[in-house]
């Protein structure tokens, strides 16, 4: 899938860098979907607590805001789905 810009700034390396400030977790689940994320937190948070940690994918277009999140994120997770 490819996606066409159709005013200037679209683009996602044209769009401003903004590091996501999510603290690292044991477990990390990302998803484009906020029902799944919602469905996640509702059945696993009692279970799991601050060791669960949920994220929108959405937000990782930027390339550089998606090296950042992995390198001060996921990749520091025990578990990533």
């Amino acid at each position: 899938m490819h996606r066409v810009a159709t005013l200037s700034g679209e683009l996602d390396h044209e769009r401003k860098f903004e590091a996501i400030s999510q603290a690292p977790s044991e477990i990390l689940f990302i998803s484009t979907a906020d029902t799944e994320l919602a469905g996640l937190v509702k059945i696993w948070s009692k279970r799991f607590g601050k060791k669960l940690g949920l994220f929108q994918s959405g937000h990782l277009l930027h390339p550089k805001v998606a090296e950042n999140y992995v390198e001060n994120v996921l990749c520091k997770a025990r578990l990533a789905i």
